[in-house]
């Protein structure tokens, strides 16, 4: 089981100037889950979980979505637990050698599973 916290701090265009978006987010990795909750400052966690089988990981930088909204992480894509549809999430990693270890382990796990 592999664990990581990373907080992501963004800068986004508002109506009435630049606000900084600030996101928390704790992620576990066991040998048949992924389990990831996320939240901005002063809101209520969101939590979401898939087995690992069921889903695929792709670095966020290679995606159709990075030129439009450039940031560092993964798109996790795949049916999520309890969904009957398949959905997609964003896993924010930054460029911190912890951060690109846990990828790695990450990506490895779901190509194990």
């Amino acid at each position: 089981m592999k664990c990581c916290e990373t907080v992501s701090t963004r800068s986004k265009k508002g109506l009435f100037g630049r606000k900084t978006e600030v996101v928390h987010t704790a992620v576990l990795v066991t040998p048949t889950y992924l389990i990831w909750a996320a939240a901005k400052d002063n809101e209520t966690p969101g939590v979401l979980s898939a087995r690992l089988r069921d889903v695929q990981v792709q670095d966020y930088e290679k995606s159709e979505l990075y030129r439009l909204v450039p940031d560092s992480g993964l798109n996790i894509t795949g049916l999520f637990t309890n969904a009957t549809t398949p959905a997609s999430s964003f896993i924010g990693l930054g460029q911190e050698l912890a951060a690109q270890k846990f990828r790695t382990i990450l990506k490895q796990a779901v190509a194990n599973a």
